[in-house]
């Protein structure tokens, strides 16, 4: 039997109906856990998030609560394996490629959510005997929350907060289902980083997608991200982000 987290949307709800057994959502509160402390789990899917973009006095608790205190209870519970879902935001944004062993420098992590997601990943590793933790890119498949690449598929002359040059590395929910399905039956233990061979700018997103688009003047970088380890594991993860997206098109109404 397994536990996912998070699906109401997102990955979460495609690891759900993939994978099957048990969820937890945001209807569910955190005494609702005790109730899957007797199920015997194999594996629980900690996919829930809360990326916290406006965080003020009234909502730090709630965002903390999301991201740290759900973690440490969820870890309490009876398990066989933990898989927790990182994010690859934690790397320090160089021109060199970062690997797994990349030592994250915490006064580097200047968000919240980055913060968060490195406590989290330190609460599974110093607590889960069987841990995998999968360090993602930005996601793409069905269930995928609002973003830029869907806000310029969407609209036409798109206004954007980004630069035309900002860049990301998409990968599918598909993917790293089929990536955690490998694991889970290779017992694979450790740190994994699940993104496309190659980034793609926003600039060329639009293009990609033929839209016309009004950028903004914030850049995001998202890094060099190295994903020989996973790679090996699952040889489909080497396609380029243009790839990836080409793919999500087809996928989608």
């Amino acid at each position: 039997m397994n536990l996912t987290t998070g699906t109401q949307s997102g990955l979460g709800r495609f690891i759900y109906e993939y994978f099957g057994g048990l969820s937890f959502d945001r209807s569910n509160s955190l005494e609702d856990l005790e109730t899957y402390s007797a199920k015997n789990l194999d594996t629980i899917f900690h996919c829930a998030f809360n990326r916290g973009n406006e965080i003020d006095r009234h909502s730090l608790g709630k965002f903390l609560t999301d991201n740290v205190i759900l973690t440490q209870e969820l870890v309490k519970i009876p398990h066989k394996k933990f898989i927790f879902i990182s994010t690859v935001d934690i790397y320090p944004k160089t021109k060199s490629s970062v690997s797994e062993d990349c030592q994250i420098q915490v006064k580097l992590l200047n968000e919240p959510y980055q913060v968060t997601k490195y406590i989290s990943e330190n609460i599974v590793t110093q607590t889960c005997k069987n841990y995998l933790i999968v360090r993602l890119s930005a996601l793409l498949g069905k269930y995928s929350k609002p973003n830029s690449l869907s806000k310029i598929r969407k609209n036409e002359n798109a206004e954007l907060t980004l630069t035309p040059n900002s860049n990301f590395n998409y990968v599918l929910h598909l993917d790293v289902a089929r990536f955690l399905e490998i694991a889970i039956q290779k017992d694979l233990t450790g740190i994994y980083n699940i993104a496309s061979s190659e980034n793609i700018t926003i600039s060329e997103v639009a293009k990609h997608l033929d839209k016309k688009v009004n950028f903004g003047s914030f850049f995001y970088n998202v890094g060099n991200v190295n994903n020989a380890k996973a790679a090996s594991v699952y040889p489909l993860i080497e396609k380029t982000s243009r790839q990836v997206i080409s793919e999500y098109l087809e996928e989608i109404p």
